[in-house]
């Protein structure tokens, strides 16, 4: 690898477990450090910017953070896991907006281009929801899916999932979502 940042800890710049990561266009790296239930921002090359969030379940607080996207309009999703919730932040950390009821045990969200969202819940219930851009759920994606952790969007709207314990990557096109 070429370079490394953090350390175990709670100060600026530490982790209690580092988990979701995105990239903005502009570099900057957003990071949902789990343990200590808020975002961490870094430059590049891992200068400490600034951070957000703390343990609580009021608007902006954090229990459990792990999935991190950068939306299409540049805005920052969390996955608040233990809220069962998704936050949405400005790149500085104002809040934007909540999407309470996204299921048991959220973990991992993936955006398309037209707002709408998915959360994965791969360990509570094995479902992927399928969420408007107004947080309502539109169905679920997926049939026989087995602890499905990674997802990802492409260009078309296409929806890939990991399906872990299956051992394999599934693709959904829109026609086909549930």
């Amino acid at each position: 690898f070429d370079s490394a940042w953090g350390s175990a800890g709670s100060e600026p710049g530490q982790f209690l477990s580092a988990m979701g990561i995105a990239v903005s266009e502009t570099s900057e790296v957003f990071v949902a450090d789990f343990g200590n239930h808020r975002v961490q921002v870094f430059d590049g090359e891992g200068a400490f910017l600034r951070e957000w969030g703390q343990l609580g379940s009021a608007p902006g607080e954090f229990e459990s953070p792990i999935g991190v996207q950068i939306g299409p309009a540049g805005d920052v999703w969390v996955v608040d896991s233990g809220n069962e919730r998704v936050q949405v932040f400005s790149q500085g950390g104002e809040l934007l907006r909540v999407f309470d009821e996204v299921g048991p045990g959220p973990q991992i969200i993936s955006l398309n281009g037209t707002g709408e969202f998915y959360v994965s819940s791969p360990w509570a219930d094995g479902k992927v929801r399928h969420f408007d851009p107004e947080g309502e759920l539109l169905g679920f994606v997926g049939d026989g899916l087995s602890g499905p952790h990674g997802t990802a969007t492409g260009p078309s709207g296409a929806l890939y999932v990991a399906d872990t314990a299956n051992g394999v990557i599934r693709t959904f096109e829109r026609s086909e979502e549930g």
